[in-house]
């Protein structure tokens, strides 16, 4: 039987003291090492109690490569990249240079930029314009030794539009404030952002003012950004950029940017790869061109990369027959490892590539997990847990060990229909036969191995044994009928027996309940009985004996 459904268990709460949660997430197929734990030998994590990392971004000494900015990647083989914010990066560095390679998909390569629509008139003295989105493709990098939005952040931005210069990447700080130097394009608005009362300011081009607005026609429209020279000056040439798309990779772009550590600008402070850093990382694919930065992923700065670690607690059960869970312990010092586990039987179930995430208490590094085998579909059999690490920087780890799960509860009754409720006045006197709806299920919800029968007698009767079937293929509702003998003028006490037995184990759950069904009233000659019973002629109540 294939048999799969996890359910997230609350009362692991009071188990353990991290914060339970599941989900799933697609990874990479499984590689890298493998050990079975001892089936018989408890397991000690090492790194149990061992606080999680906090690095964000690995970075470099790469004195011992040439790299030059040229968006070809084939000189940075044998460097680390790791991917954040949908971002491939590699952060190096030597003494005199910082070095950041950046490589995303995308489909498209979007270089439109946005522009100012005449809509109509406020009033009188002032014209309503309206900023029209643009489409444009954008990576942002910067530094940071301090608060984000203080004057010790630099940031680099690049976009696929000729709002940035082919080969320097726009420079500013954290807030937008422009580093100096000549800009290769700027933003056409009369005020320092597009908000409230924002307009272009030039038409489109950078030596013709806009006049008299109101004069203008209702859908003039003139570009939100104007090239103000070819070539780029000053501090805004510190960072030098080569960027492709659809270069090696299909749909994919290719930057790379290489900044001096120290560019000697006022506006810009000075890397040093041996204090506290944070290095910020973001795309933004069709961008509206609103303004010049996104959103970022913000990432302590690490120069080293300890050993990961993963153990889990062998499973002494043999074999499994109910709730199972899965603890241990991982370490990695970066804080965008995964951690995920699979059972083997779920690969005839589940999409290939759709792993589980344990939950992890960053605090202490152990790890919990609850396979919850009394539900639907779980495999059964010789089945193998395999549960992955996947360190920032080193190959996944992979420990797994073999169980056997097996089904070993006989099939439960869940419900009965209440015939009383059904028929509330009497069963009719022109219906011979009662309908006996039953829902049934066992430990797995494999009710297709189910065998269900009804036993049912009237008075001190023989009983009479029918098969229940399913109400359609895989229902867990079952029905058989009762016939029902209205003699004239007895009144029959009737009994019956539902059993559901599960074929695979040769167990069996069974209820007796029953129903008084009077027959059809006898002639007025029996005037006190047609009294009594007449009013119930048919009369059909059905009620639970207590076991």
């Amino acid at each position: 039987m294939k048999k799969s459904k996890i359910l997230a268990a609350v009362l692991l709460l009071t188990m353990f003291s991290s914060l339970f949660a599941v989900g799933t997430v697609t990874l990479p197929a499984l590689t890298g090492s493998a050990s079975a734990p001892d089936n018989n030998t408890l397991i000690t994590p090492d790194v149990m109690g061992d606080p999680m990392g906090d690095k964000g971004i690995l970075a470099e000494d790469a004195t011992a490569y040439t790299l030059v900015a040229d968006g070809d990647l084939a000189e940075w083989d044998g460097l680390s990249f790791e991917v954040f914010a949908g971002v491939n990066v590699s952060l190096v560095y030597d003494a005199t240079y910082v070095y950041i390679a950046l490589q995303w998909k995308d489909t498209t390569e979007d270089v439109q930029i946005g522009q100012w629509n005449k809509t109509g008139m406020v009033n009188s003295l002032l014209a309503d314009w309206t900023f029209v989105d643009g489409a444009d493709d954008v990576v942002q990098i910067g530094f940071a030794d301090g608060a984000y939005a203080n004057n010790n952040s630099d940031m680099m931005i690049w976009t696929a539009s000729p709002r940035t210069n082919p080969g320097f990447a726009f420079e500013c700080n954290a807030t937008g404030d422009v580093d100096g130097g000549t800009l290769p394009y700027v933003m056409n608005t009369n005020e320092t952002d597009t908000f409230v009362d924002a307009k272009p300011e030039y038409e489109s081009d950078l030596t013709t003012l806009i006049a008299d607005d109101l004069a203008l026609a209702n859908g003039t429209m003139y570009n939100a950004w104007l090239n103000a020279t070819t070539v780029a000056t000053g501090g805004q040439t510190d960072t030098v950029v080569s960027a492709d798309w659809n270069n090696t990779l299909m749909d994919y772009y290719t930057v790379e940017m290489v900044r001096e550590l120290d560019t000697g600008d006022a506006d810009d402070f000075v890397l040093d790869f041996t204090e506290d850093l944070i290095f910020y990382v973001g795309t933004a694919n069709q961008d509206d061109t609103f303004d010049m930065l996104i959103n970022t992923k913000a990432l302590n700065v690490a120069l080293t990369n300890d050993a990961a670690d993963l153990t889990f607690t062998t499973i002494t059960a043999d074999p499994v027959t109910s709730a199972l869970v899965i603890t241990g312990g991982v370490f990695d010092d970066f804080i965008d490892y995964g951690l995920t586990v699979v059972l083997s039987g779920w690969e005839d179930t589940y999409p290939a590539g759709q792993y589980f995430s344990p939950d992890v208490n960053e605090v202490t590094g152990n790890y919990s997990f609850l396979f919850f085998f009394d539900e639907w579909d779980m495999p059964l059999g010789e089945q193998t847990i395999f549960v992955t690490l996947y360190p920032m920087y080193e190959a996944p780890i992979v420990l797994n060990q073999t169980i056997e799960i097996d089904d070993v509860n006989a099939p439960s009754i869940e419900g009965i229909v209440d015939l009383q409720d059904r028929y509330p006045n009497g069963v009719p006197l022109d219906e011979d036969y009662v309908v006996v709806t039953v829902g049934l299920g066992d430990d797995y919800a494999q009710v297709d191995d189910i065998a269900a029968y009804l036993y049912s007698y009237a008075g001190n009767d023989v009983a009479l044994k029918t098969d229940m079937v399913q109400f359609a293929d895989g229902s867990t509702t079952f029905v058989a009928n009762i016939t029902i003998d209205h003699a004239f003028g007895v009144v029959n006490n009737y009994s019956y027996f539902i059993q559901a037995w599960d074929t695979n184990l040769n167990k069996v759950t069974s209820d007796h309940y029953w129903f008084l069904a009077a027959s059809q009233a006898p002639t007025p000659a029996f005037g006190i009985i047609a009294g009594l019973f007449g009013l119930a002629a048919s009369v059909f109540i059905i009620k639970r004996i207590k076991k």
